[in-house]
């Protein structure tokens, strides 16, 4: 009985069963997640989500201190400057809550340039708050604010600075009483804190979603 030699015709087919039987179910695992559809995000419906996830924060804010007048300004571009189209930055009321007899501002602090409000606007990004119990205390720094608010029949303001979880500055929270001065206590302050670090991290985790998916 001989042995023969196993020629190149016997070896070619037993390594291809061999590479198919080994690689054969991890290239077809690979081809599946290359090809497996992505969910697609419903622009409308994750504005929606958050937005309400927002005035939810602004609800509570109004009721449990019983103020006439909570906003969320945030900052964008405006448009650019001529000739080196650098960025113009400006800001906008975005979200407010009002008491029914409490005149809305919305509408008239809407795509504000930052060069209007650079001494508020300064403190805000230095110290993170701005606490005006009364406009009629000259002791008391108002930052030229009292030109804008009073109008609007403001009698006190507490406002805080909003940040991305980077750190950014993002915009503002504002709490203001209309029909009485008001000086808030330190409990107060610390809960409105707290709901402008929570309405930061909702703004952080939606603007920076859409950055990403571009």
């Amino acid at each position: 009985m001989y042995n023969y030699p196993m020629t190149h015709s016997y070896l070619i087919p037993l390594l291809v069963a061999l590479i198919t039987s080994i690689l054969g179910p991890i290239i077809v695992e690979w081809v599946k997640q290359k090809i497996k559809p992505t969910k697609v995000t419903d622009p409308i419906l994750e504005s929606l989500q958050v937005n309400q996830q927002v005035d939810d924060q602004l609800e509570v804010i109004l009721e449990e201190l019983e103020a006439d007048r909570v906003w969320i300004s945030q900052f964008h571009n405006g448009g650019n400057f001529y000739p080196t189209g650098k960025s113009i930055q400006k800001f906008s009321i975005f979200y407010e809550h009002v008491t029914p007899s409490t005149e809305t501002i919305k509408e008239t602090f809407s795509n504000i340039p930052t060069s209007l409000f650079v001494k508020p606007l300064s403190e805000l990004y230095n110290n993170d708050n701005i606490y005006i119990p009364t406009y009629n205390d000259s002791n008391i720094p108002t930052f030229g604010l009292e030109n804008y608010q009073t109008p609007f029949g403001t009698k006190s303001s507490y406002i805080f600075s909003l940040h991305n979880l980077q750190g950014q500055f993002l915009g503002t929270l504002g709490v203001e009483f209309c029909k009485n001065e008001k000086e808030l206590t330190n409990f107060q302050l610390e809960f409105i804190q707290d709901k402008a670090s929570a309405i930061g991290a909702i703004l952080n985790a939606y603007l920076y979603t859409n950055v990403i998916k571009k």
